[in-house]
């Protein structure tokens, strides 16, 4: 399952980058060779960059390269490290349940409502989607850092009241 959703992020977010570097591209010659371009092309390009941002965070999560205060966490005893850890993993967790949660009324709330983008004149439901579709998965890849970490908190704890 986990495999299927880290091939998905990879594959959105390459394709809405490629897309996003294309588009960009054909404005350029369509602008400066022919004097014309698309009304609707910069906030594409826009909005396919912020798509790829979203899906990209949860990326930056599952190879643990999103921001960590680590010098929080090294100044700390050994023994209160682990439960930091786990405590920041789940309160990361509760934030993506937020904006997933919100993210969803919001854009439920948009649907509802019937807006169009005005540039795009895509239905702006579909580009808030975003929000909650990349609040789940980055739910779920802190939800993956909260376990392993609470297992090798356990694990810690165990193994050291077996030496007292």
């Amino acid at each position: 399952m986990l495999k299927i959703l880290d091939t998905f992020e990879r594959l959105l977010v390459g394709w809405f980058m490629l897309a996003s570097a294309m588009l960009a591209f054909l404005l350029v010659i369509l602008r400066y060779f022919f004097g014309k371009g698309f009304t609707w092309g910069s906030e594409a390009v826009i909005l396919l960059m912020v798509w790829a941002a979203f899906f990209g965070a949860g990326i930056a999560i599952r190879e643990k390269s999103h921001i960590e205060l680590e010098v929080v966490r090294d100044l700390l005893p050994p023994a209160f490290r682990l439960p930091v850890v786990v405590l920041a993993d789940f309160l990361c967790v509760g934030m993506m349940l937020f904006i997933m949660i919100f993210g969803a009324k919001w854009t439920l709330f948009l649907h509802h409502s019937g807006g169009v983008d005005v540039a795009t004149q895509i239905p702006e439901w579909i580009i808030f989607l975003c929000v909650p579709l990349a609040g789940l998965t980055m739910t779920i890849r802190f939800l993956q850092h909260f376990v392993g970490n609470f297992k090798e908190m356990v694990a810690y704890f165990r193994k050291r009241g077996q030496r007292c």
